[in-house]
This record gives C-alpha cells, structure tokens and sequence, in this order.
C-alpha cells in the first residue's frame, strides 16, 4: 500500500537493499527485527541516497556529526 506521504513503502533489513530503491517512487520502513548498528547503517546509506525511512526510531545520526566536529 501507499505511506500517508504519497510513496510506496518498501521494508529493508540491510543497507544494500536500498541500492535499487528509486527514491522518487518509495519511502523506506527498516525491520522491525534489524539491531542497532544495522539500522544505523541503513539510516546513514539512506541519507547518503537521499531516501526518506519512516521509521528511523530517534536516532541522531546529525546530531552525532555536530559533536564530533564541535570537539
């Protein structure tokens, strides 16, 4: 089915399933089942591919990067 957001959702469980996602047609959802720093990995390929997740449960991966170059 179609997101609220007009997309079409596609469930991901790793970072390279997101290598064939069209970001103009589809929006993400990752796994329920994915741990931690896999979702993190999905989350940063996804920024870096400029694909929207639905479901990025909080984390800050911006807020990371702003520490790391404030120190």
């Amino acid at each position: 089915g179609l997101h609220p957001s007009g997309f079409a959702e596609v469930m991901v469980d790793n970072p390279k399933a997101l290598e064939k996602i069209d970001p103009k047609k589809y929006v993400v959802r990752i796994a329920s089942a994915v741990g931690r720093r896999k979702r993190d990995a999905i989350i940063k390929r996804a920024q870096e591919l400029k694909i929207r997740v639905v479901n990025p449960r909080g984390v800050k991966i911006e807020a990371e990067h702003a520490k790391k170059a404030g120190s």
